[in-house]
């Protein structure tokens, strides 16, 4: 069986280490999966910067997300009926997939959606969808059951908000995206 571990982090500057330090676990990258909301202020605009050829993101949060951007793809996208999102990982296809088509399960959001086909049940999407809302970043890891005790390891030396094991039973297989 396999199990998706969801950690939260307070601020970017928290998430940024733990992503730095899981990077060099023997923890598949592919498997991995980041999301922020709190990537802007008022005071300063996020966007990409791409004059150079070398697309980036920018604004208070950037230097965070041009490290994801290289170690893991990511994405800006707007969510409709939540908002702005930074992802990166396997979470981008599922939520394009989501907007894409239309494909909303139970009132889920498209990133409610996504985090459900990685395995995250229902009665928990709409407590991580409210941490992000609330500028808090959430990293999911997925595993085999023998990874998590790992996963946990990790989180502990990382001071996490909070970690949660979601067991993998009904993770929906990997949309495949033609043309994008």
């Amino acid at each position: 069986m396999n199990n998706a571990v969801v950690i939260v982090y307070k601020s970017h500057v928290e998430a940024e280490a733990a992503v730095t330090q899981l990077l060099q676990t023997e923890i598949n990258p592919k498997k991995l999966s980041i999301i922020g909301y709190d990537f802007y202020s008022d005071e300063e605009l996020a966007g990409v910067d791409n004059a150079s050829n070398d697309t980036k993101p920018s604004g208070k949060d950037g230097a965070f997300w041009s490290g994801i951007w290289v170690s893991l793809g990511a994405a800006f996208l707007f969510v409709p009926c939540f908002g702005p999102l930074l992802v990166a990982g396997p979470l981008i296809s599922r939520i394009v997939e989501a907007l894409k088509g239309g494909v909303v399960l139970n009132g889920l959001s498209a990133l409610g959606t996504g985090l459900h086909s990685l395995g995250i049940p229902e009665d928990s999407i709409s407590r991580y969808e409210t941490l992000l809302k609330a500028g808090m970043f959430v990293i999911v890891a997925q595993g085999s059951a023998k990874d998590v005790p790992q996963m946990q390891r990790f989180a502990d030396h990382t001071n996490p908000e909070s970690l949660k094991v979601h067991p993998l039973a009904h993770a929906i297989p990997e949309p495949c995206l033609m043309g994008v």
